[in-house]
């Protein structure tokens, strides 16, 4: 594989440093992006392979995928992320991504990987993207799109998941309990029996499938029709006229009673069937049918009882929705959080197994960053663990009186080993007469957090100024540093679980300090804020109202 070119989008620096440097060493030349934006300005057609992360600094790894095959590029992606739940590796195939490989991951496998797609795809020759043909319509694959002729269907992801089932296994017959088996909505959700009738009958109508009832209903009564004709013949004695105008009328009531019964029951049945179609949309998004529609129609009844079953779902889904949000956004930042850093001192374990790192200025680096990891997922573990507990309700702050000036100590001496590294001043302005009532350790811990955070976004030989303001109203607590501020439409993030600012100032940062240190703080019944200007200073205050 000499000579090919790989786009490596990773925002992670250790491990886009460790990964670079293996590919590197096997023959490929790597482009390495850190953002989305700087990715489209390295994609061409000198790019042979795209390794792509899925959470990126300024968008989803998904939505680059997604630009690159609209504008039919079609190149092999594969993901390298830590975001390995089923439904995460199906949303991107089916975005147009060749492969998936979970971190942590072995460099061994995604070697192999590599290899295997750069070989499929020049197998192919660059081939135009797979289709699936059936009369006038089309289903494209890698588009997952299908089109009548020239014209776009207009389809949702699940019935297009269903056609993708179906056209995938021509020539097999697949039962309700396979399709079951292989189909979910796109939050993960099992689909029912009763939803799958529904997308079977939305597919029919889009594919154009015959009207089968009716002609089976006419073939009846032609039949019917022959054998009325044949008795009439019997009946008159072989009198052909008066068993033409017979069965003439005969055949005329049946035509008028088919006109009439018909209508009524394709009203009837285009009641039900708008309803059905409104239930499965109600199912994906409660709030997409007014009430208006639901009192259209003649099935009043119905509509009626469907819009309260509609209230009561709305209700109970959006409780729902919102814990399952709440607890699928938390488990997928901690598992990524993990699985980066670990991934990262996987590929560095294998540098030095497989003795790819020979010069020893090489090799101290890459001890150095595993380090770096290592500290990185200890602070990250016990953060995790104390940011847990407060939340779950798990800790009960134990307030008593304390000395402001020795928590302010307290802190300051917990960040000494990095600010005197880097060259740093603590300035502490804190009267020894100054006392609160609260959790001490836990409001050293908060004040740590914010110290440690200045530091890190500071320069060198700087100062940090910690500073208490107490009155008969409030006590409050400034941490001011003078380093390369927040933006302000970046201030309502920043104390979101795992939300960094700046990652080129500080890559290891795990953004979990200034979660940690709001928890503290609210649990013990204060408040905290954050005033910053770009280039000139980030200031944190801590405000306890006496009651």
């Amino acid at each position: 594989m000499d000579g090919k070119t790989i786009l490596l989008v990773e925002d992670d620096k250790a491990l886009a440093m460790g990964t670079v440097f293996v590919l590197e060493a096997e023959g490929y030349t790597v482009r390495h992006a850190v953002n989305i934006k700087t990715a489209g300005t390295m994609l061409d057609d000198a790019v042979d392979l795209i390794l792509l992360d899925v959470m990126l600094p300024d968008g989803s790894g998904y939505d680059f995928c997604r630009s690159v095959r609209d504008r039919g590029i079609q190149i092999p992606i594969i993901f390298l992320t830590a975001m390995s739940e089923e439904v995460n590796i199906v949303q991107g195939l089916e975005l147009g991504a060749d492969d998936y490989v979970a971190k942590p991951y072995r460099l061994k496998e995604l070697l192999s990987r590599i290899a295997a797609n750069l070989r499929r795809y020049d197998m192919a020759g660059r081939a135009p993207q797979e289709a699936y043909t059936f009369g006038r319509h089309r289903f494209v694959v890698s588009e997952f799109r299908l089109y009548d002729g020239d014209r776009l269907v207009d389809c949702t992801q699940n019935e297009l998941r269903l056609l993708k089932e179906l056209v995938s296994n021509e020539g097999i017959v697949l039962s309700r309990g396979a399709l079951l088996d292989r189909l979910y909505d796109m939050d993960g959700v099992l689909i029912d029996d009763n939803t799958l009738s529904v997308y079977m009958k939305r597919l029919r109508t889009k594919l154009g499938a015959d009207a089968s009832c009716i002609y089976s209903f006419v073939w009846i009564s032609i039949a019917a029709l022959c054998v009325l004709t044949v008795w009439f013949y019997i009946a008159f004695g072989g009198n052909v006229l008066y068993t033409a105008i017979s069965a003439g009328l005969i055949a005329v009531v049946m035509i008028l009673l088919f006109i009439v019964g018909y209508r009524q029951i394709d009203n009837v049945y285009r009641e039900v069937e708008n309803i059905s179609y409104k239930m499965i949309t109600v199912m994906d998004d409660p709030d997409s049918v007014a009430e208006e529609e639901f009192r259209q129609g003649s099935v009043g009844i119905l509509y009626t009882n469907f819009y309260k079953m509609v209230s009561f779902l709305r209700e109970s889904r959006e409780k729902e929705l919102s814990e399952k949000i709440f607890l699928r956004d938390i488990i997928s930042d901690i598992s990524h959080q993990l699985k980066t850093p670990l991934a990262s001192l996987n590929v560095f374990v294998d540098m030095l197994l497989d003795d790819k790192v020979t010069d020893p200025e090489r090799r101290k680096q890459v001890l150095v960053e595993a380090q770096n990891q290592l500290s990185r997922m200890e602070w990250m573990v016990l953060s995790l663990l104390k940011l847990a507990r407060i939340e779950a309700g798990a800790i009960e702050f134990q307030k008593q009186s304390w000395n402001l000036d020795v928590i302010c100590s307290q802190a300051a001496d917990g960040v000494r080993y990095l600010t005197d590294k880097r060259g740093q001043r603590v300035i502490i302005d804190c009267k020894g007469d100054m006392k609160l009532e609260c959790d001490g350790d836990w409001l050293t811990e908060a004040i740590l957090n914010l110290l440690k955070n200045a530091s890190d976004y500071s320069e060198k030989d700087t100062k940090i100024s910690l500073s208490v303001e107490q009155n008969d109203l409030f006590t409050r607590i400034y941490v001011r540093d003078h380093g390369i501020g927040i933006p302000e439409n970046e201030l309502p993030n920043i104390f979101k679980r795992f939300y960094r600012v700046n990652q080129e100032v500080n890559p290891n940062s795990v953004g979990i300090g200034l979660s940690l240190t709001k928890s503290i703080v609210e649990g013990m019944g204060g408040r905290i804020t954050v005033k910053s200007v770009v280039h000139e200073y980030t200031c944190f205050e801590i405000t306890f109202v006496h009651i």
